[in-house]
């Protein structure tokens, strides 16, 4: 009696009064459903820093590949170099990190619509003035 029945609610035995306090279109459920949480054209930004490591590193990377190809003559060792020395965690750490605190933030029951917004959080001294 008197207890909050929530959407997708199951009543599995005899029968019960139900008195609707909102119309769907006022649901959290409406609300979730209508939220642009698309990109929108936003992207995550990359590190500072990311920019001109990568500038030398794949460079680099692929002339130590090159050279090995040459003084061998075996492709698997210049291939071998090329993955061993991907830069993947650097490329690929920022948006896994990223999608991460969303998943775990709508989990806590809070949704984010990108990174744009999690960098900006990050960047506050005081939550409370915005």
């Amino acid at each position: 009696m008197g207890d909050r029945v929530y959407c997708g609610t199951i009543n599995e035995a005899g029968s019960c009064e139900i008195e609707t306090t909102q119309v769907a279109e006022d649901t959290k459920l409406a609300q979730i459903k209508t939220a642009d949480l698309g990109g929108s054209g936003r992207e995550i930004a990359h590190p500072e820093g990311n920019g001109p490591l990568c500038t030398v590193l794949h460079p680099g990377i692929l002339l130590i590949a090159l050279a090995t190809f040459f003084i061998t003559g075996d492709p698997i060792r210049s291939i071998t170099i090329l993955i061993v020395a991907c830069p993947c965690a650097l490329v690929l750490g920022t948006p896994t990190a990223v999608v991460a605190a969303i998943g775990n933030a709508a989990r806590q029951g809070i949704l984010i619509k990108g990174g744009v917004f999690l960098e900006q959080m990050g960047k506050l001294k005081n939550p409370l003035d915005g």
